[in-house]
């Protein structure tokens, strides 16, 4: 009975303990399966990080080269691979030198340096690439360490820098170019930054104002070299065109200035400036200048020729006016002189009449018997010399000489207004009494072929000019009217023409109209009556000059405008509009 109890206990204690290994057979089971599917789950995640980096790795444009300490190809992606023209089976294992020869002893595939370098410390330079094919090619190498677990291994991205450096070459090439143009180029040319100091400057700029290239680096260009005007005086910062350049972005020429020398002389310059632009901002600019010393002499010189020219060519057109001025002048000279000579034997017959009449005073006083004779001889001298008759001529005959020397003296006086030599400043004329000297003078030019009419605007200021020039373009527009009226003539030789000269104030101009009623100019050649030495007269009649000097005189000398109306078979009208303060606006301005 006792061993049955013994045995019934033993079997439940073994029974129980069945149960409880069960349990934990059952429990561990389970545990084992949930880190089995944990680690099947952790298997799947780095295996697709794994292909995520991969991925990432072949899709990168740059080669990455992996290597152990030794130096020896582990892995190269897609990019290195075409980069460099190995697969990976070619150039796994092998030394990196492969693909890149300089490296073997750089860093960090240096063992010593490998051991220096801290973990994920990259190291960028440039070095060589060699590809499968045995051609090199420049390139860009970025080093770090990494350490995936206890394994040290190298990274390195390669990118090719052929296109960069070819970049860099033409780049390089393009600065010597523009260098060396910089320095063969006669022109000035120096840059300056935002502060107005200078940046650069060429060889020509350097020897035209006397200071070397050093000197000159970093100094404040407008105080040294461009601080005072012509007339001496202060040449404000504030007010340069330059610095207008790189404060306000807007470019300048200028046709005339002065730069200072190191020698304290002025030089006469051109120059043009515009602003250097970076990266949508101003930095600077760049001014292009060159010496015109020449230019302005030869300018003067050819102003003097000019002046000379015109001078000439007033005397020419006397000359050519001289018959006709000398005709002028022969009228009134021969009144003066016939009745001159009236005068002369009349004043001898009534000095010889006073004579008797005075002895025939005293006779009569005295008691003279031959007084009644001498009386008689008295009346019978004033009988011949026919008193009354001189009593009538005599006051014409002075009057008619007086009349012929004033006409003279208006003729002489127009003719000395007309051709005296130009000045070279303008001074203030009385317009209407100008116009009518050149009229005086060319009187014999048209007053056998027209009448002419003046209106003169009794109220019309003086006018800033040069007379000469204004008389000079005044003569040639008549003396054009009187031929065209003249050749129209030749058909109708009865018909006179007519000339009408008219001056008035327009706004601020004064304005002379000469209307003719001649042929007129055929609209084909009407743009080209002021070009020099365009005529339509016949061989010796005409330069062509005469127009062109109008021109020149009116636009070029005055400011002002001159238009021309005509129509074939009616006639012309020139409109001359010069500013009466001898300046006013521009060219086009006038009304």
């Amino acid at each position: 009975m006792d061993e049955l109890t013994r045995l019934e206990h033993r079997w439940q204690r073994e029974r129980k303990a069945r149960h409880e290994a069960e349990r934990l057979l059952e429990e561990k089971s389970l545990e084992l399966f949930q880190m089995n599917n944990e680690l099947v789950e952790l298997a799947a995640s780095l295996t697709h990080k794994e292909e995520w980096s991969r991925s990432i790795l072949e899709a990168a444009a740059e080669g990455v080269i992996t290597t152990d300490e030794g130096g020896a190809v582990q892995f190269l992606n897609r990019a290195a691979q075409s980069m460099f023209g190995y697969t990976p089976d070619e150039i796994s294992g092998k030394c990196i030198n492969t693909l890149l020869p300089e490296e073997l002893l750089n860093c960090p595939f240096a063992k010593s340096d490998l051991e220096k370098t801290e973990p994920l410390l990259s190291l960028s330079h440039e070095t060589q690439g060699r590809r499968k094919d045995g051609s090199v090619f420049p390139a860009e190498l970025t080093t770090s360490i990494a350490h995936p677990g206890t394994e040290r291994i190298v990274i390195a991205v390669v990118r090719d820098i052929t296109e960069r450096k070819q970049a860099e070459k033409r780049l390089e090439m393009t600065n010597r170019q523009i260098q060396l143009i910089l320095e063969t180029v006669v022109e000035g040319i120096f840059g300056v930054d935002c502060e107005g100091n200078f940046t650069f400057i060429n060889s020509a700029a350097s020897k035209m104002l006397g200071w070397s290239q050093q000197e000159l680096i970093g100094q404040h260009s407008h105080e040294l070299m461009h601080h005072t005007h012509n007339n001496g005086s202060r040449h404000l910062a504030e007010e340069c065109p330059i610095y207008t350049t790189f404060r306000e972005g807007k470019g300048n020429t200028i046709l005339e200035d002065l730069f200072w020398c190191k020698d304290g002389t002025s030089l006469p310059v051109e120059y043009v400036s515009r602003p250097i632009w970076e990266e949508e901002r101003i930095v600077g600019a760049v001014i292009s200048f060159r010496d015109i010393t020449e230019r302005i002499e030869a300018e003067r010189e050819r102003q003097k020729m000019e002046i000379q020219l015109h001078n000439a060519q007033k005397l020419e057109a006397i000359g050519q006016l001289a018959a006709g001025i000398a005709h002028e002048i022969n009228t009134p000279t021969q009144y003066a002189s016939d009745n001159t000579r009236f005068l002369q034997d009349a004043y001898a017959d009534i000095i010889k009449l006073v004579s008797l009449q005075e002895r025939s005073i005293a006779a009569l006083t005295s008691g003279d018997p031959l007084a009644a004779q001498l009386v008689a001889e008295a009346a019978a001298q004033a009988e011949t010399i026919e008193i009354d008759y001189l009593k009538e001529e005599i006051p014409l005959a002075v009057e008619q000489t007086l009349g012929g020397l004033e006409r003279v003296t208006k003729i002489v006086r127009a003719m000395k207004e007309f051709s005296h030599p130009g000045v070279e400043e303008k001074t203030f004329v009385d317009l209407n009494s100008a116009i009518q000297s050149t009229i005086d003078v060319s009187r014999n030019e048209w007053k056998y072929h027209a009448e002419l009419e003046t209106v003169f605007d009794p109220e019309l200021p003086a006018v800033r000019c040069l007379p000469g020039e204004i008389n000079q373009a005044i003569l040639n527009i008549i003396v054009n009217a009187a031929h065209a009226i003249a050749d129209r003539r030749k058909e109708c030789p009865d018909e006179k023409g007519f000339i009408r000269i008219a001056t008035r104030k327009r706004g601020d101009y004064a304005e002379i109209s000469i209307s003719d009623n001649g042929g007129g100019i055929p609209e084909e050649i009407l743009p080209r009556i002021f070009d020099p030495f365009f005529t339509t007269k016949g061989v010796g009649k005409g330069t062509g000059q005469g127009l062109s000097i109008t021109y020149s005189a009116v636009v070029d000398k005055h400011n002002g405008t001159i238009e021309v109306d005509s129509s074939v078979g009616e006639g012309t009208t020139f409109i001359i509009r010069l500013p009466i303060d001898g300046k006013t606006g521009q060219k086009n301005d006038a009304p």
